[in-house]
């Protein structure tokens, strides 16, 4: 099995020798690495091209250009067309994987007849130190099973730490948006729309950087725009797929499009006329999302039911409430809950 890893580059000189040992270190068999450069100006990439002339491993290193900056969207799908492997790995420039991590995704693809793979993350400067898999270790198959996990959210639905089977994206047209931020969310849920196999690699097998240059905490404004175009799209999707009216992906859709109320304030917009607009106009209570709700979000639901400024309150009051209650109903008895003393 050949794996080809795809790093899109854009002015991450900072971290980008950590991310290039850290590829040299790779214990797999046959492997190549895109190096795709998206306009870069800060000389990280001549510092990546002294890196390599030193190298004399067995990973073979490819540089590509993009003549300006396009997005990561572009660069990564720049590395898909170029890529000659079986398998692609995507790794973004400002993290790092661990000395195991392909030959454990390799492992997990066995034969090769995987069509993703999804892993675990350490992370380096976060609100919690890993994002762990909500699923058994080892290989899960069923378009409904697939899609009913990305719709629960049982794995992240980061780009990064991703294996793919190349022919897989390629016979299936599964290339990124380009001109977006936040593509992450809708290229995962095209992959579990069209998977028919899935593997799961327990441990963490990726070190996430989180930092004030990153696409996660950079521009909030730009960033909660665009999360409303890319809902519109997933679930426009959902839709060209027939799969609009699954109870857990009508469920999906209340529950994100409800969350853009805290998004818009996070953000610093009129949160009041993103509710108005993107969670209440032309939308009605479904009672089947309600039925396919845990009892947090059920409570957070009955926001529909009510006028649009009462349901805005609401909303806003249980967004708070619920997670809040959550926690002292599960604080051990006898014991004062956080916050509280």
């Amino acid at each position: 099995m050949k794996v080809s890893i795809v790093v899109p580059i854009f002015n991450a000189r900072s971290y980008l020798e950590r991310c290039l040992r850290s590829v040299m270190a790779q214990s797999c068999g046959e492997l190549e690495c895109l190096l795709v450069d998206d306009g870069s100006t800060d000389g990280g990439l001549e510092l990546a091209e002294r890196a390599l002339a030193a190298y004399a491993g067995p990973v073979e290193f490819r540089i590509l250009r993009h003549d300006r900056n396009r997005g990561q969207s572009a660069a990564r799908n720049t590395g898909i067309r170029a890529a000659t492997g079986d398998y692609l790995y995507f790794l973004d420039s400002d993290d790092e994987i661990f000395p195991d991590t392909v030959a454990r995704f390799a492992a997990c693809a066995g034969r090769g007849d995987v069509d993703f793979a999804v892993g675990e993350f350490e992370i380096e400067g976060g609100a919690f130190p890993r994002w762990a898999v909500r699923l058994a270790a080892g290989v899960h198959r069923g378009r409904d099973a697939i899609l009913g996990s990305y719709l629960r959210s049982d794995w992240q639905t980061l780009v990064g730490n991703r294996f793919v089977r190349r022919r897989f994206l390629v016979d299936h047209d599964l290339y990124f948006a380009e001109g977006l931020v936040h593509e992450d969310d809708l290229w995962t849920l095209m992959l579990a729309c069209r998977a028919e196999s899935m593997g799961v690699v327990k441990g963490p097998t990726y070190l996430y950087r989180v930092h004030g240059d990153s696409t996660m905490t950079a521009n909030p404004v730009r960033r909660f725009e665009n999360w409303v175009r890319i809902l519109e799209r997933m679930e426009a999707h959902l839709t060209a797929e027939g799969l609009g009216t699954r109870p857990d992906a009508l469920r999906f859709v209340a529950v994100r499009r409800a969350e853009l109320v805290g998004r818009a304030r996070q953000a610093g917009v009129n949160a009041y006329a993103v509710y108005r607009r993107e969670v209440r106009s032309g939308r009605t209570f479904d009672r089947r999302a309600f039925q396919d709700m845990g009892i947090g979000w059920k409570i957070r639901y009955l926001h529909c039911l009510l006028p649009v400024p009462v349901g805005y309150a609401f909303l806003q009051a249980a967004l708070r409430a619920v997670p809040w209650l959550a926690r002292l109903r599960s604080w051990p008895a006898g014991k004062p809950a956080a916050g509280t003393t």
